[in-house]
C-alpha cells in the first residue's frame, strides 16, 4: 500500500507542476484559451487503502458517490465569472467549458442544463437527488426524476450507439462523413 500511496502522492506533484506550466504558457497567448481540467476516475489505490482512510469499510451510497468525486476547474486567459460549483459530474463538463468560451450551448447541452438543473450529478453509481438531497440508485429514482433520467439515458444511447437513426438536431455533427 506504501509504494502505491507514494507514488499516487508523487504523480499529484508532477500533475500540479504540469498544470502550473500550462497556464503560464496559455497565459502568455494573444487570443482567448479555456482550459478545463479534471481527472476522469478515482485514484487506482487498494481499497484497503480507503477503507483506512475513511475509518471502516464504505456502507452507504453517499460514501461511495464521495469517494468517486473528482476534482475539476476551468480557467482561462480572460475574466470570467468564478461561480463554485457544488456538486456536478463529467457528463456535466463541456457546458462548463462552452459558458466560460461564450459560445451559444449547442441543443444537447441546453438538454444537459435541464437535466442539471434537477439532477446535479450522474454516474455509474446513480444520481443525486436534489429533491432529497442526497445520492440514489437508478432503480430508486421516482416519478419526475425516473422520467428525466430515461430521457437522459435515451439521448445517451442515441448518441452512442444509434449510427442509423441518430438524432441529427442534437448531434449533427455526428451525422457527418468523415
Amino acid at each position: 500500500m506504501r509504494i502505491g500511496l507514494e507514488q499516487y502522492l508523487s504523480l499529484i506533484h508532477e500533475t500540479d507542476d504540469a498544470v502550473s506550466w500550462l497556464v503560464d504558457y496559455l497565459s502568455n497567448l494573444d487570443h482567448k484559451c479555456v482550459l478545463v481540467f479534471f481527472g476522469d476516475h478515482m485514484p487506482a489505490l487498494s481499497d484497503s487503502f480507503y477503507i483506512e482512510m475513511h475509518g471502516g469499510e464504505y456502507t452507504y451510497l453517499d460514501e461511495e458517490e464521495l469517494k468517486r468525486s473528482v476534482p475539476f476547474f476551468v480557467w482561462t486567459n480572460y475574466d470570467i465569472e468564478n461561480e463554485p460549483v457544488e456538486l456536478t459530474s463529467l457528463n456535466y463538463l463541456s457546458k462548463y467549458m462552452f459558458e466560460a468560451a461564450g459560445i451559444e450551448l449547442p441543443a444537447y447541452n441546453k438538454f444537459l442544463a435541464d437535466v442539471e438543473e434537477e439532477i446535479p450529478a450522474i454516474n455509474a453509481l446513480g444520481y443525486y437527488s436534489k429533491s432529497e438531497g442526497c445520492f440514489k440508485t437508478y432503480e430508486e429514482a421516482l416519478d419526475e426524476e425516473a422520467k428525466l433520467l430515461n430521457t437522459y439515458h435515451q439521448f445517451v444511447y442515441n448518441c452512442l450507439f444509434e449510427k442509423e437513426n441518430r438524432n441529427s438536431f442534437f448531434f449533427p455533427r455526428l451525422n457527418q462523413d468523415p
